[in-house]
């Protein structure tokens, strides 16, 4: 999925789960929601997040290549039992945040593999980029504008 399907669905996720927790600052919650969800695809050439650190980017690339470690389940469960004694709602920021991206891109044909290094993946078939993506992308700018505003 592209960065901006990434970011509007994160956007959503976050809102939608915001009321279940005691969220002091809303909009870093969001913020680091956000950002946590353009994270995984650090492993990516082309990425927003690689554009920005490019040596790190570099780096997990060479190691793990795209689509391994990175969009899997170990990331996120790392930043929640690292952070959670220091701020819960960072943690669930983080983490969920970065759930929600591998959740899309287990959309798409290419799949994550969830559990890596096992090779069983979570695969759909949305393609990155299609007018599938398109409508998806509008169907969740639509949401985000609804719960945003409580309609």
């Amino acid at each position: 999925m592209n960065y901006y399907t990434h970011l509007a669905f994160s956007f959503l996720v976050g809102i939608l789960l915001i009321n279940h927790f005691s969220v002091s600052n809303q909009i870093l919650y969001i913020i680091l929601f956000m950002f946590a969800s353009l994270l995984p695809d650090i492993d990516k050439v082309q990425s927003k997040v690689s554009e920005k650190i490019k040596i790190v980017s570099f780096i997990i690339r060479f190691f793990l290549g795209h689509r391994g470690l990175m969009h899997s389940i170990w990331i996120p469960l790392i930043f929640y039992l690292t952070l959670w004694g220091f701020s819960m709602n960072i943690a669930i920021a983080l983490s969920f945040g970065y759930l929600s991206h591998l959740l899309l891109d287990g959309l798409t044909p290419s799949g994550v593999k969830i559990l890596w290094p096992l090779n069983k993946k979570l695969k759909g078939f949305i393609r990155t980029g299609s007018l599938m993506e398109y409508l998806l992308f509008v169907l969740l700018i639509v949401l985000d504008v609804y719960f945003l505003l409580g309609i």
